[in-house]
């Protein structure tokens, strides 16, 4: 994440700090109701600027994290050119079989040793959604960190567009 531990905690502070001051001016007895307005007018740009940068923040923050899981889950393996046409061709290979196809693809793949081929079929397990899960459960299976990753990613999905353009960066009434 950036320098803010959560964008979205800062978030609810920015909405907070927002109400209370709105509150304050709206009793301000000394206010006029123009100068009330003014006031609030430019509480709002502040407070609405604040929330655009930490909008900006999350989704920054969210593409790292989606990034490094994705690599984490399916990425092909660091060893040059030829590892990398090897993980392409897996991936030509694997596209378009169905689910039952891409289980036992990973099941081959891992009994003779060819991780890039077992990482293509397991993503086009994900990539086909519920369709393709026997297959996904069968590439995941004894992996902890790469079914944690796979796992932040299908929550990531749930909540993508919301999770940005949702309350936490607008301000309330």
């Amino acid at each position: 994440m950036s320098e803010l531990t959560d964008p979205h905690a800062e978030a609810e502070k920015v909405r907070k700090a927002y109400a209370r001051s709105r509150d304050s001016i709206m009793q301000d007895s000394s206010l006029s109701d123009s100068g009330k307005r003014e006031k609030l007018n430019a509480l709002r740009a502040e407070s609405q600027a604040r929330l655009d940068t930490l909008r900006v923040l999350a989704k920054a923050d969210d593409a790292s994290d989606a990034e490094r899981d994705f690599h984490k889950a399916f990425g092909a393996s660091r060893g040059g050119a030829s590892q990398m046409l090897s993980f392409r061709d897996a991936l030509a290979r694997t596209k378009g079989m169905k689910a039952d196809e891409l289980a036992q693809t990973i099941r081959e793949a891992r009994r003779f040793g060819d991780d890039d081929l077992a990482r293509a079929a397991g993503y086009r397990a994900y990539e086909a959604g519920p369709g393709g899960n026997a297959a996904l459960h069968v590439y995941l299976d004894g992996d902890d960190d790469r079914t944690a990753a796979v796992q932040r990613m299908i929550d990531r999905q749930k909540r993508l567009p919301e999770a940005f353009e949702g309350m936490f960066f607008r301000l309330p009434g």
